[in-house]
């Protein structure tokens, strides 16, 4: 809901610059379009990105990260972490496990 919100607070600023000038045409609006990608696109993209790995581990992997994560992890995550702006604390959580993973790392394209 919340990237829903920021894209229509986007829209109604190009539209409202665009009634202002009198340019509503299709390449005026198309600032829309670049400007949720330059604002959205890394959070949406670190969302999929995690998720896929994500679906990736088995059960086991899964509580092996949790655990080694765990250690701490709450106090370094309230120090990053914000509501609706998941990509700085999931790019730490991220660093954090891979120092200690001793398991393949998931890539693109499947296991």
């Amino acid at each position: 809901i919340y990237y829903g919100l920021i894209g229509a607070e986007i829209a109604a600023e190009v539209l409202s610059d665009g009634l202002r000038r009198n340019r509503v045409g299709a390449r005026h609006l198309a600032r829309y379009e670049k400007a949720w990608t330059r604002r959205l696109s890394g959070e949406i993209e670190m969302g999929l990105e995690l998720q896929r790995v994500a679906w990736s581990l088995s059960d086991s992997e899964i509580e092996v990260l949790f655990s080694t994560l765990s250690s701490g992890l709450a106090v370094a995550v309230k120090k990053v972490v914000r509501f609706d702006w998941h990509r700085p604390a999931l790019k730490m959580i991220l660093r954090r496990a891979l120092k200690h993973w001793n398991g393949p790392i998931p890539h693109r394209g499947g296991a």
